[in-house]
């Protein structure tokens, strides 16, 4: 089951859902391909190094940040929590950016911008479903090399 199915078949009347996180990653085309990045890393002489400045790197910034949903309905609120981490969390919510805009067919260029909108086709072909999405993401500065990432999803289902 696709998330939009899991959120048609538990909110049937929901308008839009929202996901947001902080992360210090930053939308580039490499995060389509999510293995390169460790396969870079091994590849890289000498990788034990690497290992070991990833691991002072996840001591020092903690792992990484959950992701918080909102489910509205019209302008009201119906669900509000956090994702739990084993599921996904900000590092891979970044992954998942990347796919929505790719599939929209937005430029590169276009991906750092401070306020994206886009929209897609999706068929499900197991669940035989067809979802027109459209989306809003929303990057905010915070501190650092921290930034803000909010994605507003509605979808209207076939």
């Amino acid at each position: 089951m696709t998330l939009f199915d899991e959120v048609f078949e538990r909110y049937p009347d929901h308008t839009a859902v929202e996901l947001s996180t902080t992360s210090a990653m930053t939308l580039d085309r490499d995060l389509l391909n999510p293995v390169a990045p460790l396969e870079h890393m091994l590849q890289t002489p000498p990788a034990a190094d690497s290992l070991v400045k990833l691991v002072r790197e996840l001591e020092w910034t903690g792992p990484p940040a959950g992701i918080r949903i909102v489910v509205y309905q019209d302008m009201d609120t119906s669900l509000e929590g956090q994702i739990s981490t084993e599921v996904a969390d900000a590092e891979t919510f970044m992954y998942l950016i990347a796919w929505l805009l790719e599939w929209s067919q937005l430029p590169a260029f276009r991906w750092t911008e401070e306020r994206i909108e886009g929209h897609f086709r999706a068929d499900t072909k197991p669940h035989a479903h067809i979802y027109h999405v459209q989306f809003v993401l929303q990057t905010e500065p915070l501190h650092e090399e921290m930034i803000k990432y909010a994605l507003l999803l509605q979808s209207r289902r076939e």
